[in-house]
């Protein structure tokens, strides 16, 4: 575990992390700059008949992953294949990041397809290319992880 400057332990060196996408033939994983995991759901109010809050009703949950990828590789034809977006809705796999709970998820990161909650394949909403420099293609891509396995994914 790595030390913070205040002497409180970190979840650890982020290292690595590994991208799946069934959907892309010859995919090679980006390397993942940054990731921003958020907690959603909505909230529900109901009030008595004076408009005090008399109960609170939660539903709707869901993880959104933000990332930033770095299409690099060993080859340039590698790195070409890690460039690559997959069609709306298609799965997609992490595998390799620690493991922290979230909401309904005890591995809110990582994925392996099993069916529950925390193995559900998280699911590509939205992605976008750019130059940063001459030399450096950043990716940044979206994507959506629900309760529900029952959900349309994986184009």
């Amino acid at each position: 575990m790595a030390m913070s400057e205040v002497g409180l332990v970190s979840i650890g060196t982020f290292t690595g992390g590994t991208l799946g996408i069934t959907a892309l033939t010859g995919y090679v994983s980006p390397r993942i700059d940054a990731l921003s995991v958020n907690h959603n759901n909505d909230v529900a109010m109901d009030t008595d008949v004076s408009g005090d809050i008399v109960r609170l009703s939660a539903s709707g949950e869901y993880l959104e992953c933000q990332m930033t990828l770095i299409p690099d590789g060993t080859t340039q034809a590698n790195a070409l294949k890690a460039g690559g977006k997959p069609v709306p809705l298609a799965g997609v796999t992490i595998t390799g990041l620690p493991i922290v709970a979230m909401g309904s998820w005890s591995n809110a990161w990582n994925t392996d397809g099993a069916d529950s909650p925390e193995n559900h394949q998280w699911i590509y909403i939205e992605g976008s290319s750019r130059i940063e420099k001459p030399d450096r293609v950043v990716l940044d891509m979206t994507l959506r992880r629900f309760v529900s396995s029952n959900l349309a994914s994986g184009k």
